[in-house]
C-alpha cells in the first residue's frame, strides 16, 4: 500500500493505521462522500480471506441487531473484493 495511492478509483490512502498477520488497516478518504474511513485490506491468501469473510458475517449480524445505531460497534459500509 502506498500513501496517496487510490483503491477502486475512490479511496485515497492517507496513512497506515495498523498491521496484523492477516493484513493492514488504512486510513482513507472516500472521494465519493468526502468521509474519512478505515479500510481493512486482507493479505492475498485463501485462509486469511476465509477468516475475513467470517468477520464480515459477524459485523453484518451486529449491525442488523443495532437498529437504533446505539451500540459501540464498527459499521461496515462496503465490501470490496479484488481477485489478484
Amino acid at each position: 500500500m502506498v500513501i496517496k495511492d487510490h483503491i477502486a478509483y475512490r479511496y485515497e490512502i492517507l496513512e497506515l493505521m495498523g498491521k496484523s498477520t492477516f493484513g493492514r488497516v488504512l486510513k482513507c478518504r472516500d472521494h465519493k462522500t468526502q468521509q474519512l474511513v478505515a479500510m481493512k485490506v486482507i493479505a492475498n491468501d485463501q485462509r486469511f480471506a476465509d477468516e475475513a469473510m467470517a468477520e464480515v458475517e459477524i459485523l453484518e449480524l451486529l449491525q442488523k441487531k443495532d437498529e437504533l445505531d446505539v451500540a459501540n460497534v464498527v459499521h461496515m459500509k462496503e465490501l470490496v473484493h479484488f481477485d489478484l
